[in-house]
This record gives structure tokens, sequence and C-alpha cells, in this order.
């Protein structure tokens, strides 16, 4: 069968504490294309609504925020960034003060939750 267009990762990905963090993601399963829109037109409603229904709440939302980061910086010398990662969109990890922003409160619910 193939997963072609499923969003299941191709690799494993692992947190700074080492644990693999994929099985847990909200969006697991999903049609890829939701988070991987032809750029353009209705690209941003897209996004939007993969946000809502997958992102928000999403308990590896740091770490998916995190490969999306760590991704682009390679990908984006060659192609520009794509994708929803993290519940950001592409215009939105631009921003470098909202990445660290909401980098940083991730940080944080993420210690209170282990406290």
């Amino acid at each position: 069968m193939s997963t072609q267009g499923i969003a299941t990762p191709q690799r494993r990905y692992t947190d700074p504490d080492g644990g693999d963090w994929t099985d847990e993601a909200a969006c697991r399963g999903a049609d890829i294309d939701r988070f991987f829109p032809e750029p353009g037109r209705g690209a941003t409603a897209i996004y939007e609504a993969a946000r809502e229904e997958y992102c928000d709440g999403c308990p590896v939302r740091l770490p998916c925020l995190r490969r999306g980061e760590a991704g682009e910086t390679r990908a984006k010398q060659r192609q520009g960034r794509h994708g929803l990662f993290g519940g950001l969109t592409p215009v939105e990890r631009a921003d470098r003060a909202l990445v660290a922003r909401v980098l940083a409160e991730l940080e944080l619910e993420r210690a209170v939750s282990r406290a």
C-alpha cells in the first residue's frame, strides 16, 4: 500500500531529549497536502484549517516546529519556505521574532507539564 500523500514520516525524528515524537503527532496519517499545499491560490486557508484541526493542542508541536526550522535552514537556500510546522505557516516562520516567541511559549508549556 502506498503512503504517498499521507503525513507519515519517511524517517524518525527525535526531540532534544532523544525521544521519537512522530507517533504522538495529531496529524499522523493525515493527507500531507493539508500541510504542504501548492503556493498561491487558497494556501493560506488550507494552512489555517490544518492548524485548527491538527496543530492547536497537538502534544508534539514543539519538536515539530524545531524540525521545520532545522529543515528550512538547508532548504530555504534552494526552494524557500514551505509547509506547516508546529502550527506556523511559511510566512509566520519567516518572522524570526514570532518563531522565538512561539518556541519560548512551547518550551514553557512543556516544562510546566513535566513539573
